[in-house]
């Protein structure tokens, strides 16, 4: 996916940004969409210093990252991953969840810019959902920003022909990722996390049979 891509980077001017605004305290998007960049006055009582102003990310909707899993034939759980393009990666290309996306900026978009599988695993039955948390984001850039992580478990015929940004990854394999720089993207390293760390029972306990039964 990396020799397919080529991202080109070029510096314009603010008012040469067709659709964006800006007023006193803010620059984005006058119909609410993406992003836009806020300013902010912060004091606080036990900082270095008593008060200070900055720029912050505001989103102005919750987050979705989303992965869709299944077991494979030898019991290893599979993962659905994105090889994803996004503004700001400096290798062009890395590995994301099934989904990512802001889904209230979702609306009213044809079907050709929708996010793919979007719809499915917000539609996925309670018993099939595995993880379902809300995060903060760290908040030194961003603004009251929030991630809803899900985690859901994939049926039969979820994986009917994949299109070619579109992988089933073992856990290990993902994992074993981890080791290098610019391969896995934030979100699914959470979500990565939340399945390392016992919010899918049953995939400790193979783990743990295994460690004793090497």
């Amino acid at each position: 996916m990396r020799t397919r891509h080529e991202l080109v980077q070029t510096v314009v001017p603010l008012h040469d940004v067709p659709s964006w605004r800006r007023s006193a305290d803010a620059v984005g998007r006058p119909d609410g969409r993406g992003f836009s960049i806020v300013a902010v006055d912060v004091a606080a009582a036990s900082r270095e210093v008593a008060g200070w102003s900055q720029p912050l990310l505001r989103v102005g909707a919750r987050s979705l990252a989303a992965l869709a899993v299944r077991r494979g034939a030898d019991g290893d759980l599979l993962l659905l991953v994105h090889a994803r393009q996004e503004p700001g990666l400096t290798d062009v290309v890395e590995l994301g969840p099934t989904v990512q996306c802001v889904p209230d900026h979702e609306r009213g978009l044809p079907p050709e810019q929708a996010t793919r599988y979007l719809d499915r695993v917000l539609a996925m039955p309670a018993e099939r959902v595995r993880c379902d948390v809300v995060h903060s984001e760290e908040g030194g850039r961003f603004d009251q920003a929030e991630t809803r992580y899900l985690v859901v478990e994939a049926p039969d015929g979820f994986d009917e022909p994949l299109p070619d940004d579109y992988r089933w990854a073992s856990l290990d394999e993902v994992t074993a990722l981890l080791r290098h720089s610019y391969c896995v993207n934030v979100q699914l390293r959470t979500l990565l996390l939340a399945l390392r760390n016992g919010l899918w029972p049953e995939l400790h306990a193979d783990r743990d049979l295994h460690r004793r039964n090497p």
